[in-house]
């Protein structure tokens, strides 16, 4: 066997012994923030169990208005199904707007919440503030 061929059966060894234990920890649950700081969504499981729901648990004092200050406590997802290992695909209320969307969990303490309308897109990376 070259040397290469070593090398590359240790690298594929080596991601198949941690590549699935490393995808089992992720977990979405939990308080999550922008990285502007200025809310906080909860996220649970629900639905079927593997399903995806948020709600608009938190927004900065300083950044309350009569325009966000009835977006507390609403769904910013709900029951968005599953589409593959840590990503889920469907309706996401983004600004006032239901548009599809997409939730990737990137890494333990890192989500991707990304909104389409048409070719439009715009991609929010939230942080882990608490685990449930």
């Amino acid at each position: 066997m070259s040397k290469f061929a070593k090398i590359m059966s240790v690298v594929a060894l080596s991601m198949s012994i941690s590549g699935p234990a490393m995808a089992e920890n992720l977990n979405p649950e939990g308080t999550w923030t922008p990285g502007n700081k200025e809310s906080r969504y909860d996220i649970s499981y629900c639905g079927k169990g593997t399903d995806l729901c948020a709600k608009v648990a938190w927004i900065d004092p300083k950044f309350v208005n009569d325009d966000n200050k009835k977006l507390l406590g609403t769904d910013l997802f709900s029951e968005i199904p599953m589409r593959g290992r840590s990503k889920w695909r469907g309706t996401i209320n983004f600004q006032g707007h239901r548009v599809n969307g997409t939730v990737k969990q990137l890494a333990a303490d890192k989500l991707s919440v990304k909104a389409c309308v048409f070719f439009l897109c715009e991609e929010v990376l939230l942080d882990r503030v608490a685990a449930n």
